[in-house]
Protein backbone atom coordinates (compact mmCIF):
# COMPACT_ATOMS: atom_id res chain seq x y z
CA UNK A 1 0.00 0.00 0.00
CA UNK A 2 1.53 3.48 -1.32
CA UNK A 3 1.34 6.32 1.47
CA UNK A 4 -1.54 7.95 -0.65
CA UNK A 5 -3.88 5.28 -0.96
CA UNK A 6 -4.12 5.89 3.03
CA UNK A 7 -7.67 7.39 4.44
CA UNK A 8 -6.51 11.35 5.24
CA UNK A 9 -2.45 10.68 4.27
CA UNK A 10 -2.36 14.19 4.13
CA UNK A 11 -3.01 13.99 7.95
CA UNK A 12 0.52 14.19 9.21
CA UNK A 13 1.44 13.93 12.73
CA UNK A 14 5.25 13.74 14.24
CA UNK A 15 7.13 14.45 17.23
CA UNK A 16 9.01 17.94 16.95
CA UNK A 17 11.56 16.86 19.45
CA UNK A 18 12.57 13.68 17.78
CA UNK A 19 12.43 14.97 14.75
CA UNK A 20 14.36 17.83 15.26
CA UNK A 21 17.22 16.14 16.97
CA UNK A 22 17.29 13.06 13.96
CA UNK A 23 17.50 16.36 11.78
CA UNK A 24 20.41 17.64 13.68
CA UNK A 25 22.49 14.59 13.56
CA UNK A 26 21.98 14.52 9.82
CA UNK A 27 22.79 18.29 9.33
CA UNK A 28 26.16 17.45 11.21
CA UNK A 29 26.92 14.17 9.19
CA UNK A 30 26.30 16.54 6.15
CA UNK A 31 29.32 18.47 7.38
CA UNK A 32 31.66 16.05 8.19
CA UNK A 33 30.88 14.59 5.06
CA UNK A 34 31.52 17.75 3.16
CA UNK A 35 34.80 18.62 5.20
CA UNK A 36 35.99 15.41 4.07
CA UNK A 37 35.06 15.91 0.40
CA UNK A 38 37.02 19.31 0.51
CA UNK A 39 40.42 17.69 2.14
CA UNK A 40 39.78 15.19 -0.39
CA UNK A 41 43.42 16.07 -3.03
CA UNK A 42 42.06 13.65 -5.71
Amino acid sequence: MYLHQKENWTDFKWNDEKLLSLLGHVRYLQGKLLGQMENNDD
